[in-house]
């Protein structure tokens, strides 16, 4: 079982779109994913926060903030640092 956190914040990035910019294929794997709840490694949920789009408006920036502090308690790191250098680059 996957705690709580992870599930609860991966469904609230899909619903308000991080994900849009996925394929059908990509986003039907996230509703399993969430659907399944065990024999995956926590560390999926992570993954697929990376692939997120948060540079939408100011409440995908909050979306992004909440990210980074799940990934924090889970000893990861932060997205914001892949996402400002892809946003100097």
């Amino acid at each position: 079982m996957f705690p709580n956190d992870l599930i609860r914040h991966t469904s609230k990035l899909l619903h308000h779109g991080i994900f849009s910019h996925l394929t059908d294929e990509k986003i039907t794997k996230i509703h399993h994913l969430l659907l399944k709840n065990s024999d995956t490694d926590v560390f999926s949920f992570f993954g697929l926060w990376r692939q997120g789009d948060f540079s939408f408006d100011f409440s995908s920036l909050q979306l992004l903030l909440e990210t980074n502090l799940l990934l924090q308690k889970y000893g990861q790191p932060h997205i914001e640092s892949d996402f400002l250098m892809e946003l100097f680059d």
